[in-house]
């Protein structure tokens, strides 16, 4: 243990100027950032701090066999009692160490911001974890290559090498964060600390490759048994990034907001993330909304297109596009032919051409309710008192408004049977059906009744296609000491007027259902726009 305290020592002193540079430069960098001096733009500051640990960790790894070579003592110092694989140890950790003091330090002083725990809800959390180990898989690289070659090529060898590694590790790494995404939705903290300490045994592995790689160059290892184990090295770099975007490829959700992590991280697309959805009647073809007034449509496998950018899309006042924001887009829905799909934005009921890619403002309200009418649209806007509507008819071949007058709409979720101009409202016990025409109200009850103790927090009516079809009703409920929240699903068969009820699904967890009325095709939402199929009779999720 002495003899590889001593090699250290001879390290730190041999390199004692080459740590000091860029130590005093990041203070220099730090004072100027402090003082905010005229004429240096912050932005100076920054680039420096982001170019000078990479320039670094290539400038420690490539001299690192320089000294030996130089004053010709490599024969002499692997004549020390330490064996060649610590010489090169102490030799990596000494570069290594003083890398990441500067390195670290000098981006928590320069780059605040940048440096706070990962989050995979937030991928600019991770720009610090990736950058650093960008940072350490370049000196590595360079570190492997200076045991090798010499001279003016060193430079050269080092960029191609660090390059191919660099390459190397952020496919595998991005490809690990984008399974676990895709598998969690918004994972929490926990396993976002998990990811980046997988990416860490990711790196281990590569540093372990390179380091090998130069004790075999001190030590002169002969080449029949570098082959054997050259081999084993070989098929784990290549089985790692393989098989990480193997298994991001098999953990693909129904829908999600990016195809992959790695574009997304360095601008490659777009990260969409939904916050509701609804399915298109008849069609694996979704739309969601998300928490800044965009609209996208996604197929089923694969990620949302937008196709309307809300207020952010639109011509401001004064020209040009406005910047800001629009509000968030509530009672999403598709038309029964899926021609149309509408939503209210600023208490204005909007319709989007699928045919024809445009918007077409409809009538003020503040909820939209299809039936089985491609044509005609149940609008119902809040009145100042209680739980009192003003419903109006939506006719989109005469482009007008019908007012049906104000009405209670006290339920959990209200429908519109267009073909018998029956007004559909949903509670505990049962649909209620009012006729417009004759005003006569009649409760037709669920069978079977919902079980009792249940704390009922909210419902929905899908509509089909046809006029004939049974209507979907969903109840959400919450039961006493157990985790997560049951759906109790029943078909309201408009013809018959009865209600049957199906398998409900139990124990879910998931921040919002999708449903196909047509189907037993159920989509949980996990988070950050990570939708799932739920299977029928699941228990948990």
């Amino acid at each position: 243990m002495s003899g590889l305290f001593v090699l250290a020592q001879k390290e730190t002193r041999q390199n004692a100027v080459l740590f000091a540079v860029p130590a005093a430069i990041f203070a220099a960098l730090v004072f100027i950032d402090l003082l905010h001096a005229p004429g240096i733009p912050g932005r100076y500051v920054d680039l420096l701090a982001t170019a000078l640990p990479v320039a670094l960790a290539a400038a420690f790894g490539l001299q690192a066999f320089d000294a030996e070579e130089n004053a010709q003592t490599k024969d002499f110092l692997l004549t020390k009692p330490v064996s060649p694989g610590q010489v090169v140890a102490v030799k990596y950790l000494v570069g290594l160490i003083a890398l990441l003091a500067i390195s670290v330090l000098g981006e928590i002083f320069l780059l605040p911001e940048a440096v706070r725990p990962p989050s995979l809800a937030d991928y600019s959390t991770l720009w610090f974890y990736s950058y650093l180990f960008l940072v350490l898989v370049v000196h590595v690289a360079c570190f492997a290559v200076a045991a090798y070659v010499k001279g003016p090529r060193k430079v050269l060898y080092g960029a191609l090498f660090a390059v191919l590694a660099a390459g190397w590790f952020l496919t595998g790494f991005f490809g690990l964060l984008t399974a676990l995404y895709h598998s969690f939705g918004d994972p929490g903290l926990w396993w976002s600390w998990a990811g980046i300490g997988l990416g860490m045994l990711l790196l281990l592995y590569l540093m372990a490759f390179f380091l090998k790689i130069a004790t075999w160059s001190i030590h002169g290892v002969p080449a029949a048994w570098v082959r054997r184990s050259l081999l084993l090295f070989v098929a784990g770099l290549v089985f790692f990034p393989v098989g990480l975007q193997a298994a991001a490829c098999s953990r693909q959700p129904a829908i999600r907001p990016f195809a992959s992590l790695f574009r997304t991280f360095f601008g490659g697309e777009e990260w969409f993330v939904g916050t509701t959805a609804v399915k298109c009647p008849g069609k694996d073809l979704y739309a969601l909304a998300d928490d800044h007034g965009r609209l996208a449509i996604a197929v089923k496998g694969g990620r949302p297109e937008l196709v309307y950018a809300g207020k952010k899309g639109e011509s401001s006042p004064q020209g040009g596009k406005n910047e800001e924001y629009g509000s968030s887009l509530s009672s999403l829905a598709f038309s029964p032919d899926g021609r149309w799909l509408t939503f209210v934005e600023d208490e204005i009921v909007k319709a989007y051409d699928t045919q024809k890619k445009e918007l077409v403002p409809v009538l003020q309200g503040d909820l939209a309710v299809w039936a089985t009418d491609p044509k005609r649209m149940l609008v119902l806007r809040k009145e100042k008192n209680g739980n009192t509507y003003h419903l109006s008819v939506a006719d989109f071949n005469r482009r007008v408004g019908i007012d049906l007058g104000a009405f209670d709409l006290a339920g959990l979720a209200v429908g519109w049977d267009a073909a018998r101009e029956r007004r559909l409202l949903l509670g505990p016990e049962g649909l209620l059906l009012f006729s417009l025409e004759t005003k006569r109200s009649t409760l037709v009850p669920f069978r079977p009744a919902l079980p009792g103790g249940l704390a009922i927090t909210g419902g929905r009516i899908l509509p089909p296609r046809r006029p004939d079809k049974p209507y979907r009703l969903v109840l959400f409920a919450l039961p006493p000491g157990r985790k997560g929240f049951d759906a109790y699903l029943y078909d309201y068969d408009p013809v018959r007027e009865v209600i049957e009820g199906l398998p409900p699904l139990r124990g879910l967890g998931y921040k919002e259902l999708v449903f196909d009325p047509e189907s037993r095709e159920v989509l949980g939402h996990l988070g950050m726009g990570v939708y799932r199929v739920v299977a029928w009779k699941e228990e948990t999720s």
